[in-house]
């Protein structure tokens, strides 16, 4: 395989990565509904429940994604939260936000192990499956910058009044580029294939996948440690989706609120870079900038300024790094057969802990002040941090 058509995969890759989180909505989308009279409270029972079918469907769509192609799951899941958006769209009720967010729970579940799955053998097909860390750090930065590329367009929808119609009915027609380019990627599935020749033990049927992949989650304590780490970092990732109502609550336009999200995911893109660029960091040195970043984040949680909103940059500059780097050590210790229902197991337990957190927001929020719940998030993120820097290393050796 030469350099040329390596870095054609790395390109697609990064494209594909854009354009899945390129969407105006996904900034206002908590606007959209609070100006249906949604609350915050009636947003976070949603969310529990779209947290709870999620975990309910990851790892059986694991398996599945270990057994089929898995590009072909990635556009599915695509299709199906186009149809939830504009679902959202058409009907703005409390009926119409469960029923979008059950569409966006499976294209959540569909995606996640498969898409991880889909990059390593990407990689591992043109002879660069040691390059996945830096590689997945570069897919985390351009999805980010996909984000944050739409809140600049939802900031500049915002400050010419456009109905939030626009930003949504646009986020449904980005989704057809999107399913093209993870369709024009290059069929791998003779990696797992070939992996399976080479595996006296390779799982024969879905029922058998799922069943070692299982096992492989339950019985390594290397892997079991990364996966409940990554598990807490994946279910209170969500400090963002309140950062539009945070900021209306304190005295700030819907201007400021698409630039606070903006702010929150540029700092995605610094932990997207310090991973990237280091690779080889050590869970202690993660663990402090975890740790301090989100001390910082609840600090600014609790300033009644709109602008103490920017505190959450600096944590998630930390939760992205550690996110990155303990995923590419998990990837690198899997067994090529079994890496979707073992990645998807963390996102089963990411899904449990998701509706944890969202059930800390909705019980301690004081009407539309998701405040409360969001400092103990980050408090609990803090403690994640102390935990990494207990640890001698992160590493586990493949299997």
């Amino acid at each position: 395989m030469g350099a040329t058509d390596r870095r054609d995969v790395r390109s697609r890759l990064y494209l594909l990565s854009f354009l899945d989180e390129f969407g105006p909505i996904y900034a206002l989308y908590t606007l959209w509904f609070a100006d249906h009279g949604i609350d915050a409270a009636t947003l976070t029972g949603v969310f529990i429940l779209w947290a709870v079918m999620q975990a309910l469907l990851e790892v059986p769509t694991g398996a599945l994604a270990d057994r089929v192609d898995r590009r072909s799951l990635v556009a599915v899941a695509q299709a199906l939260r186009a149809i939830g958006l504009g679902i959202w769209l058409v009907d703005p009720s409390v009926r119409g936000l469960f029923a979008g967010a059950v569409l966006w729970a499976l294209h959540t579940a569909l995606a996640s192990g498969a898409w991880e799955a889909l990059v390593h053998d990407e990689l591992a097909a043109t002879g660069l499956a040691d390059r996945y860390a830096t590689v997945n750090a570069r897919c985390s930065q351009f999805a980010n910058l996909g984000i944050l590329s739409s809140s600049a367009a939802a900031v500049a929808l915002a400050a010419v009044d456009a109905d939030l119609r626009v930003a949504g009915w646009s986020t449904v027609v980005l989704h057809l580029p999107a399913i093209a380019a993870v369709l024009l990627l290059p069929d791998v599935r003779h990696v797992v294939a070939e992996a399976a020749a080479e595996d006296d033990d390779a799982p024969d049927s879905f029922v058998a996948t799922l069943r070692r992949g299982l096992e492989v989650a339950r019985s390594r304590p290397g892997i079991a440690r990364l996966l409940a780490v990554g598990a807490v970092l994946e279910g209170f990732f969500i400090l963002d989706e309140y950062g539009p109502l945070l900021v209306r609550d304190r005295g700030g336009s819907d201007v400021l609120a698409a630039a606070m999200v903006a702010l929150i995911f540029g700092g995605l893109l610094v932990g997207g870079e310090v991973a990237a660029r280091r690779p080889e960091l050590g869970a202690r040195a993660a663990g402090v900038l975890l740790a301090g970043g989100m001390v910082v984040t609840a600090a600014g949680l609790v300033t009644p300024s709109p602008w103490g909103i920017a505190g959450l940059a600096l944590g998630y500059v930390g939760l992205e790094l550690v996110w990155i780097l303990g995923d590419a050590n998990l990837q690198k210790a899997l067994p090529t057969t079994t890496r979707a229902t073992v990645t998807s197991v963390r996102s089963l337990g990411g899904s449990l802990c998701n509706a944890v957190a969202f059930a800390l927001v909705g019980l301690l929020a004081a009407g539309t002040d998701a405040t409360p719940g969001l400092v103990v998030g980050s408090l609990i993120l803090v403690g994640v941090g102390l935990v990494l820097f207990g640890w001698r290393t992160w590493a586990v050796r493949p299997g």
